[in-house]
């Protein structure tokens, strides 16, 4: 199959504001090889700094789920999905040597992380063998020829290597691309957000130094001082100015030697026996030579250094810090709103790169008629971690407020695995079945054993009296619950559009709890006005079901009020008393 044009027919790049550029262009100013003294001090600390370099690969292992695709820009911003094969081969060129391209985006994204460019470097062009990776400046070498072209590159991914040499532009040969991400000041610069934490790194290693330094040091074991008169001569031919000749102390030094090499043993836990002259054993005693209360003070500090280093790099707080704080629900909101609020920018950033630099000025070189609205789309579905909502979801379902392919996709379920009509009659059947034979059986529940005390098992019996009056009343049941989560996430919404960096990475519904009283009441904001309109949807469904205008709004002004009185609280439900009276407004 006939590969594309080579990248030595592309146009060039004047733009000097681009964020990627063709390597050798004559006409650009940014389309040569940087290394700034910074970066090579971010790639130092993020390869010694345990926190750095797991922060490292926070984009990485994001950005290597990434899927991208061809695509045409619609007027309204739309994506319309490129299938046919010019346009999906020219891209497809773009491939790691083992196929694929997530080792391109990983890389990328940790790079991008670190030192804020890199290189997209491609060889043994129009060939079987044609492979791309995105690498560090420091291994590849441009040999510029006349009128300042380059003539070959020079690739060396190992210090101990050999360097291998590829034409540039040929078939056969090699190519390279510059993509960064722009400083504010100079925008033909790089940035990264390890930038402004090198300081704060510093600091993390030298505190790690002083800890190790405590651990190792004879200091903290103080000084031993012994008279020399209690001491025995030394043995014949010894020299009195060698201390370790004295028969007492050669016994000392290894008794104390043998307790830190014999750890656990009878010898290392046996004590040493002095003996000597009454009026000299007081003057056997140690000097302190520091502070025992103030061993490993530097750990404080390193604690402080980490949460600096959390607060100042372009990642959620808690991936570094964890989410042992927040519950099961946030935790995983936190996971997927990573992708969201951090990561969706760098990955619209690699589509745009490539598509500057490389994707647009093929499609026009092969003669793609629509080169000039053509765009590399990016599909983060593999990315989203959704949280966990299955509760949610089946409420949803009862209170016919979700269809069936939206409840595949929240429940991961792929569409070709969505029931044929002869499986979905079959399985409404078995349902109809069981629906019967529950009919058929006892209508009142299971008899529940005494509770002990005026509340019981942590309300158990409250919980059995509720879904005894709530037998049937599922569906309104679960609109309810519903009703109660939108009136929450309006409220960490409303409050969001009042102050946009207001608990970063918090899922919505959380966000009032963590804002807290004080929070809200420096942004002038009233709990009650924050969820009104929250049941707005629960509305229509109690009033097809068949209940009358007076008790929806009834119950829906318990729902808000209830919300309003529980909206600083991290994890609410509704409670059986007001689940209960659903079933006493249907009786009216």
């Amino acid at each position: 199959m006939a590969l594309p044009p080579s990248a030595s027919t592309r146009p060039t790049l004047r733009a000097i504001t681009a964020s990627a550029a063709l390597l050798g262009d004559p006409e650009s100013e940014v389309a040569r090889l940087q290394r700034e003294g910074w970066q090579q001090q971010a790639l130092y600390y993020a390869g010694i700094v345990p926190e750095l370099s797991f922060a490292s690969t926070f984009y990485e292992k994001m950005m290597r789920n990434l899927r991208i695709f061809p695509a045409l820009l619609q007027p309204d911003g739309k994506l319309e999905r490129i299938e046919d094969d010019l346009p999906v081969r020219i891209l497809n060129r773009i491939q790691d040597p083992g196929g694929g391209v997530s080792n391109i985006l990983g890389s990328y994204g940790r790079l991008g992380f670190i030192t804020g460019e890199g290189q997209l470097f491609g060889r043994f062009l129009n060939t079987e063998r044609e492979d791309w990776r995105y690498i560090w400046n420091d291994e590849l070498l441009i040999d510029m020829g006349a009128n300042n072209t380059p003539r070959s590159v020079t690739w060396r991914p190992m210090a101990s290597s050999e360097p291998q040499t590829y034409q540039w532009g040929t078939e056969g040969g090699g190519i390279a691309y510059r993509f960064w991400t722009p400083s504010p000041g100079r925008s033909g610069e790089a940035w990264s957000p390890m930038r402004a934490t090198l300081q704060v790194a510093a600091e993390l290693v030298a505190l790690t130094a002083a800890v190790m330094a405590t651990a190792v040091s004879r200091t903290t074991s103080g000084i031993l001082l012994v008279p020399q008169e209690i001491a025995p001569a030394p043995a014949e031919g010894g020299s009195d100015e060698d201390p370790l000749m004295e028969p007492l102390m050669e016994d000392l030094v290894n008794h104390l030697v043998a307790q830190k090499e014999n750890a656990g043993t009878a010898e290392a836990s046996a004590p040493f026996v002095l003996s000597g002259a009454a009026e000299f054993l007081p003057e056997v005693r140690t000097v302190a030579l520091h502070d025992t209360q103030n061993d490993y003070a530097e750990q404080a500090l390193r604690r402080e250094s980490v949460e600096r280093l959390a607060q100042g790099l372009d990642m959620p707080k808690e991936m570094l810090t964890g989410v042992g704080q927040t519950n099961h629900w946030a935790a995983k909101q936190i996971m997927d709103d990573r992708w969201r609020s951090h990561g969706s920018e760098m990955g619209q950033q690699f589509c745009n790169d490539l598509n500057q630099a490389y994707y647009r000025p093929a499609l026009r070189d092969a003669g793609w008629a629509e080169w000039h609205r053509t765009v590399i789309g990016m599909d983060d579905s593999a990315i989203i971690m959704p949280a966990d909502m299955l509760d949610a979801v089946r409420e949803a379902v009862k209170a016919v407020a979700i269809g069936r392919p939206g409840l595949r996709r929240l429940l991961n379920i792929p569409e070709d695995m969505a029931p044929t009509p002869e499986d979905e009659q079959l399985l409404t059947e078995l349902q109809r079945r069981g629906a019967s034979q529950a009919q058929d059986g006892p209508s009142a529940p299971a008899a529940q054993p005494d509770t002990p005390g005026p509340e019981g098992d942590s309300g158990r019996r409250t919980r059995v009296t509720a879904s005894a009056e709530l037998y049937g009343y599922e569906r309104e049941r679960g609109a309810a619950e519903f009703a109660l989560l939108r009136c929450r996430e309006m409220a960490g919404n409303r409050i969001r559009n009042k102050d946009r960096a207001c608990a970063m990475g918090v899922a919505s519904p959380l966000v009032p709890a963590t804002v807290g009283k004080d929070g809200l009441e420096r942004l002038g904001l009233e709990p009650r006005a924050l969820v009104k309109g929250g049941t707005d949807l629960l509305w229509p469904v109690l009033a097809d079901i068949g209940y009358a205008d007076t008790h929806i709004q009834a119950f829906c002004d318990t729902i808000e009020a209830y919300a309003t009185r529980t909206l600083l609280e991290t994890s609410v439900s509704l409670p059986p008393h007001l689940a209960a009276n659903l079933a006493l407004v249907k009786g009216d």
